[in-house]
């Protein structure tokens, strides 16, 4: 997995000029269910080499939500096949 770096830089440089100031960066990451894609590339993204000062912290809004009400649920046709849990 490629992890796209532009814009850190000017994060780290902005935190500097700033004194030492607390700054926040949040990034959300979307799929389907919230409980695969997303989550494996935050937790990926959670795992990457940060500055040593930066405190990371990984959350996923929607893994503990009961499954089975968006356009996927148990027993839905996905691609013309039929798709279960």
């Amino acid at each position: 997995m490629q992890v796209q770096r532009t814009g850190l830089e000017s994060v780290e440089d902005s935190d500097r000029e700033a004194g030492g100031a607390q700054a926040s960066v949040a990034v959300g990451v979307n799929c389907a269910m919230g409980r695969h894609r997303s989550v494996a590339f935050v937790e990926e993204l959670s795992k990457r080499k940060w500055p040593r000062d930066w405190v990371v912290v990984a959350s996923h809004r929607d893994v503990d939500k009961p499954r089975g009400h968006g356009k996927k649920g148990r027993g839905s046709k996905h691609a013309g096949r039929e798709v279960s849990d």
